[in-house]
């Protein structure tokens, strides 16, 4: 059977489904026929729906009248009046198809527009007689009938009148003609009668058919609904303050006011925007009572971006940070109060005595950086540390004594079933202490089945100890980050060395380092290497990692990369088994930004705005936003060029990130974008970033609207069919999986499969294309993307 047969037969099908499940929904379940002794027997309408489209004369005969149309047994329909004060004026209205044997005709909506033409369109379900003129009714005329075949019950036609009375008499003189009993009335087609019961089971067996059709349906876009400026009411502005969201109430309000004409009046918006700010201030100062620190930083930024602090507002975010350090420090938390301490950037209110009190604690935990900084802010005071203090930056730790603060990792999974045999079922990685309470810091996948809510078997993590690998020692997971593949642990053991983690930011290309692990479970094991590249973003979401040629195995992941100095300058967590000498490893820098968030228990969050985005001439093209995102609630759309965030020019993906892990998720920050040539700032409350930004729009949205994040190409679509869609490409991106598989522009090509592996988290579509490069032969291609792109931001 021929393609296109086989869709006029489901489509058709679907709308006998449809008609019946209307009936069903209406709840009349009787099926009671009319007398078909009695003239003006309604029509039968089993097909379409129907478009009416009623041009009533512009005559005073008709004015402010209504005019009834027969067609139910409770005496007709009636139009509403369509001349209004002398003016011409046409209702076009909808008929819904009722199931044969029922006697009304369903009207759906009333349009009122011009009135243009004089008669009456018309697509009823029986067909009519051959005739020209509607039998013994004075005046009417009808139009040649175009008879569509379907099941001998489908015509469309149309019918001119002189005014209204005619089109009345013409429809009831059409009506008359509808066939009765497989009989004639007055010149009407003859359909063969059928028994109720093979009606029954043939009704059923079509709802059935057309419900097994639907399910197999590879489904088409699905509309989400996500908030715009227009859906925004005053009400939910006013809901988000009450609600402890003043910031999100913030992000509408500005939108509004961006808006010519404003859909809230200006004394409206101030009022909002007076309760907006009070609310701000209550938070903060409730965040700081309670020592929620990182919200309290949240509200101070916002307050700030705003500028909307007090005149006697005496906080800033030097002597927030300050405080948390010190609440840390209090505490007995040391390397928490010092990584929090790092993050201050103007320490010119801070005296000698507090700045030496964290060159100690730095000294303590071997961070060299740190003792480095604070003697360049002394420095710049005529100050200097004491020669003990200096002498502890200048120490350079011998490798050896490294291995001490080291530990393998050894997950214990039970038995795995393989061909029948059962096998010892370990994970090994490697680990360090980064803390002397027995902190330490390892990959997320090393230790994922301990966390993963979907894993179902056996799991118990231990530490063994480099100096004694015999001993395993329970511990436990504190905090993992999956998009940065990091995971804080903790145990019962007191180290005889912790790393220091350091800020180096960007490390040359050739510097010699080491890495210290657990290679396929051998202890004390280092190996040494050069910095092969740096900035990589092969693997990661969010940050870059540095390439290393330092020899790797299964076993390392997780364990320190050092340089020569003995700074910690990355953490190991990925090699290409197949290829020798290309491994990778997170650069110290990205941990030190969200290190004090893993000592929270579970997974932290990190900021978004809610876009994908591309490099494109030293700025950021947004590809596509997130539905229920910051960034769509904001009304970026896609083609927007990002220019600053927070304040700050951004060029790159990795300056647009390296801000937002700085910041907290409801943050109120200005982005500033360029549209059609010009600039606009919006503000935006940051929202929480998902782990797969993709995996829940991937269920939904338009195939067209993901192919730039996927795949690095746009498309527009030009025809969808049952099985397959046709398109045609606009744009490809340079560096993409288009741009490296040979698309081009104008390029032609049908989607055949689309398929979403949630196991090996990747996207895998399949095209039929006509490629340009090629000749316009036609060939097949596949492309793939990972599930969790790191284009975005």
């Amino acid at each position: 059977m021929k393609k296109s047969a086989i869709l006029r037969i489901c489509s058709k099908t679907i709308l006998k489904f449809r008609i019946w499940a209307h009936f069903l929904r209406s709840g009349n379940l009787r099926r009671k026929f009319p007398d078909r002794k009695k003239p003006g027997f309604p029509l039968q309408s089993f097909g379409y729906a129907k478009r009416i489209s009623a041009a009533i004369p512009c005559a005073a005969a008709v004015q402010n009248k209504a005019l009834e149309l027969p067609g139910s047994n409770s005496g007709g329909l009636r139009l509403p009046q369509a001349i209004a004060d002398g003016q011409p004026g046409v209702r076009d209205f909808t008929a819904r198809p009722c199931v044969p044997g029922w006697s009304r005709i369903c009207i759906r909506k009333f349009v009122a527009r011009p009135c243009v033409l004089a008669g009456h369109e018309f697509a009823f379900g029986n067909p009519l007689s051959a005739a020209g003129r509607a039998p013994g009714i004075p005046g009417a005329r009808r139009a040649p009938t175009k008879i569509h075949t379907y099941r001998k019950a489908t015509v469309f036609g149309r019918i001119e009148a002189e005014s209204p009375q005619d089109l009345h008499w013409q429809i009831r003189g059409l009506e008359a003609e509808s066939p009765v009993s497989g009989a004639k009335r007055r010149g009407g087609a003859k359909i063969p009668n059928r028994s109720k019961i093979t009606n029954w089971f043939r009704e059923r067996l079509l709802i059935l058919a057309a419900a097994v059709l639907v399910s197999c349906e590879t489904g088409g876009p699905v509309n989400v609904e996500t908030k715009t400026l227009d859906m925004i009411t005053y009400k939910e502005i006013n809901r988000y303050i009450e609600e402890d969201s003043p910031t999100k109430a913030y992000q509408w309000i500005y939108g509004m006011r961006a808006q010519t004409p404003s859909i809230l009046p200006a004394e409206d918006l101030n009022y909002l925007e007076e309760a907006a700010g009070d609310k701000l201030l209550e938070l903060f100062q409730k965040a700081v009572a309670e020592k929620k620190y990182d919200k309290a930083e949240a509200w101070l930024l916002s307050m700030k971006n705003l500028q909307i602090l007090p005149e006697d507002f005496d906080w800033d975010l030097t002597k927030l940070l300050f405080q948390r350090a010190e609440e840390y420090r209090g505490s007995g938390n040391e390397v928490l109060a010092l990584y929090t301490f790092l993050q201050i950037e103007d320490y010119s209110g801070l005296s000698e005595d507090e700045l030496e009190v964290y060159a100690d604690i730095s000294a303590h935990v071997n961070n060299s950086s740190a003792i480095n900084r604070i003697e360049e802010i002394l420095q710049a005071r005529g100050l200097s540390l004491g020669e003990g203090k200096k002498a502890a930056a200048a120490k350079i730790t011998p490798l050896g004594d490294m291995l001490a603060g080291t530990v393998t990792i050894w997950v214990n999974r039970g038995i795995r079933l393989e061909r029948g045999m059962g096998l010892p079922d370990r994970v090994i990685g490697s680990g360090f202490f980064i803390d002397p309470r027995g902190y330490l810091l390892t990959n997320h996948h090393v230790i994922a089945s301990e966390v993963d809510p979907k894993y179902e078997g056996y799991s118990r993590l231990y530490v063994r100890p480099s100096d004694h690998p015999e001993d395993r020692i329970p511990a436990k997971v504190v905090g993992y980050s999956r998009i940065f593949d990091l995971a804080l642990l903790k145990a019962e053991i007191t180290p005889d060395f912790v790393f220091g983690v350091t800020d180096v930011k960007q490390l040359q290309v050739g510097t010699r380092i080491f890495a210290i692990g657990s290679p396929v479970g051998l202890e004390k094991t280092i190996t040494a290497g050069i910095i092969s590249a740096t900035s990589r973003r092969f693997f990661q979401q969010m940050g870059d990692a540095m390439q290393m040629d330092v020899p790797v195995n299964p076993g390392n992941s997780g364990g320190p990369l050092v340089d020569e100095a003995g700074r910690l300058v990355g953490v190991v967590f990925a090699g290409l088994e197949q290829f020798e000498g290309i491994n990778f490893a997170i650069p110290g820098y990205w941990l030190l930004k969200f290190l004090p968030s893993l000592y929270k228990e579970g997974e932290i969050v990190h900021s978004w705005i809610g876009l994908s985005v591309f490099e494109s001439k030293r700025e950021l093209e947004v590809l596509y936003t997130v539905p229920g995102s910051p960034a769509r609630e904001a009304g970026i759309v896609p083609g927007d060029r990002i220019l600053k965030i927070d304040s700050i020019p951004v060029q790159t993906i990795r300056d647009a990130q390296d801000i937002l892990l700085s910041l907290e998720p409801e943050t109120l920050i200005p982005v500033t974008i360029s549209r059609g040539g010009g600039e606009m700032v919006v503000r935006i409350a940051l929202g929480t970033r998902p782990y797969s930004p993709l995996e829940k729009p991937i269920a939904f949205e338009a195939r067209e609207n993901l192919f730039p994040p996927l795949f690095g190409f746009s498309a527009r679509r030009i025809s969808s069919g049952f099985f397959s869609t046709d398109y045609t490409v606009e744009r490809v991106y340079p560096g993409s999986v288009a741009d490296e598989t040979g698309i081009s522009e104008n390029d032609p090509f049908t989607l055949h499969n689309w398929n979403v592996d949630t196991e090996r988290r990747i996207v895998l579509m399949q095209i039929a294309i006509k490629q340009r490069k090629a000749g316009f032969l036609e060939g097949g291609i596949q492309l793939g993307a990972y599930l969790e792109p790191n284009n975005f931001i």
